[in-house]
């Protein structure tokens, strides 16, 4: 049985699975051209932080592994990585960009592999796909060693984009034509203890790249441009402040497996 909000997603990335490949792509030269690539970029260091600590020939599984794009990443820093998606169409276009990278198509609710497999769990922008967190987070408790971390990111729910508050609002009222699908969003605080509650430890909650930018691309393009250039500084700075990580777009949590 599927979760309430997968078979809806599901068909999303199925659909745009091309235009996910193009949006993932190398170049980020130009990254405050608009708040996805700007958040791309805010995103991929905090990743690259993350997989910095990990030793070459770690095995890390990526949960969404989408089109590709961070395993890629893995490779170059020689990990031994491997990736699921629930969608058939990330998981092809996975296969046809990176033949080299093993990706199969498995629900994140029952991962395909044995208790204590990998040295490393990556899951970015999957979490809000599900209703219900806790089978998830159960399973990559399940799988990550004792010992092993995990780098999973959350949808604020108060971001200041206010896609948070809309997506649930449409939610509670069934307004399903105002948004693409349901989603699950988070405050800092309610995801910490969700992996407190699947068994983690060490947690770490920030928040990354703040302003209502996704708001402004659509109605003043050119100034979301000039803000996010001119204030990345000071965006890079409140990432540190954990008393307005709520307020944030993307919610970074790193935890770790307790040893036996």
């Amino acid at each position: 049985e599927s979760d309430n909000f997968n078979p809806q997603a599901v068909i999303l990335h199925n659909d745009r699975s091309r235009a996910f490949k193009e949006d993932y792509s190398d170049d980020l030269s130009c990254y405050h051209s608009n708040a996805f690539k700007y958040g791309r970029k805010k995103m991929g260091s905090a990743l690259a932080s993350f997989l910095d600590t990990l030793n070459a020939g770690d095995r890390v599984l990526e949960v969404g592994s989408g089109t590709g794009y961070n395993l890629s990443i893995m490779r170059k820093r020689r990990l031994n990585c491997t990736g699921i998606d629930l969608s058939e169409n990330m998981v092809r276009q996975s296969l046809t960009s990176y033949p080299d990278i093993p990706v199969q198509l498995a629900d994140a609710r029952r991962l395909p592999f044995p208790n204590d497999t990998f040295d490393a769990v990556v899951s970015v922008e999957t979490l809000r796909y599900f209703s219900d967190r806790e089978p998830f987070l159960k399973e990559i408790f399940r799988v990550v060693r004792p010992g092993g971390r995990i780098f999973i990111t959350a949808a604020p729910l108060l971001s200041a984009n206010t896609y948070g508050i809309l997506n649930t609002l449409c939610r509670f009222l069934n307004l399903k034509s105002l948004i693409s699908c349901y989603q699950s969003f988070e405050t800092a605080g309610g995801l910490k203890r969700r992996l407190e509650e699947a068994g983690f430890d060490t947690i770490s909650v920030r928040g990354y790249f703040f302003g209502p930018y996704f708001l402004l691309d659509k109605i003043r393009p050119g100034l979301s441009s000039f803000l996010m250039r001119r204030l990345e500084g000071i965006d890079d700075a409140l990432s540190r402040f954990d008393l307005i990580r709520n307020f944030s777009n993307h919610l970074v949590s790193v935890a770790r497996k307790p040893d036996r």
